[in-house]
């Protein structure tokens, strides 16, 4: 899994001045485990912000989340000023204040610390941020 995160580091950004950034949060997942209506969760939800030219800024969650493959689908599509929480940027390229954000969550009843741990999750993340710079390939 750690070779997974090394060659998704070594490739991010999109050609021609496009370029999306991979994040993860840990606030959410932090506030849930240990509640006693949700004992467990993962590390944390990964989220990739891309640029306005990307075909799919503005799109909602729902009409995307079919298109990409990744733990528990899409569940968040939002503008990047909307973002509530700080964030660990896996990058080293600052989020543009006018980016659409797509995330997932290790919210899930079957998600667990174990299973969706720190290396997972990057890797998810980076995941999902292969499958949103291909759409920009795609004619």
């Amino acid at each position: 899994m750690e070779n997974v995160i090394n060659i998704a580091i070594e490739s991010l950004g999109m050609g021609e001045g496009l370029q999306c950034v991979p994040f993860l949060c840990t606030v959410r997942n932090n506030l849930c485990r240990g509640n006693i209506n949700h004992p467990d969760c993962g590390y944390a939800n990964g989220y990739v912000s891309v640029p306005k030219e990307h075909p799919w800024w503005g799109k909602k969650w729902h009409e995307v989340e079919e298109l990409v493959n990744v733990h528990g689908q899409i569940t968040y599509a939002a503008a990047w000023e909307q973002f509530p929480y700080p964030i660990i940027n896996l990058s080293d390229v600052e989020i543009p204040k006018d980016s659409w954000v797509f995330g997932f969550d290790t919210l899930h009843d079957s998600d667990t610390l174990e299973k969706c741990n720190e290396v997972y999750c990057k890797a998810e993340t980076f995941k999902l941020m292969k499958q949103l710079e291909n759409v920009c390939y795609k004619k």
